[in-house]
């Protein structure tokens, strides 16, 4: 039911299944955070966002006043973006741990049809 690789949705909670994607995922030592299904696209995005800040610090422009109008824009964006993530990031896991208390579920209601199906056996023999 895990992936082959031992991946795990959270540190605390089981991968779903093969079937589905895990959203947040650790790798084995739990220290290097991978998405699945492009659920942590941000933070491709803010490794591009520094590698263009560091390209942008090698052009010498004449305009700074410029510069500083981007520099404040550029930190209140990082803001909006930081509390959005960390909204997207709750979402992601409520929507997991509703998936894994559906699985839970199912997986009760499998096994006392199994239990049901071994009585009903038993039920026969003795009839």
């Amino acid at each position: 039911m895990i992936n082959s690789d031992a991946t795990v949705l959270l540190p605390w909670l089981p991968a779903l299944s093969d079937n589905i994607p895990p959203i947040w995922t650790y790798d084995q030592q739990g220290d290097q955070l991978r998405g699945g299904g492009g659920t942590a696209e941000w933070e491709e995005e803010e490794e591009e966002e520094e590698e263009e800040d560091d390209d942008d610090d090698d052009d010498d422009d004449d305009d700074d006043d410029d510069d500083d109008d981007d520099d404040e824009e550029e930190e209140e964006e990082e803001k909006e973006d930081e509390d959005y993530d960390e909204e997207e990031v709750l979402h992601h896991v409520s929507q997991a741990l509703r998936l894994e208390l559906v699985r839970y579920e199912l997986q009760v209601l499998r096994s006392n049809q199994s239990a049901i199906d071994w009585l009903s056996c038993w039920y026969q023999i003795f009839e």
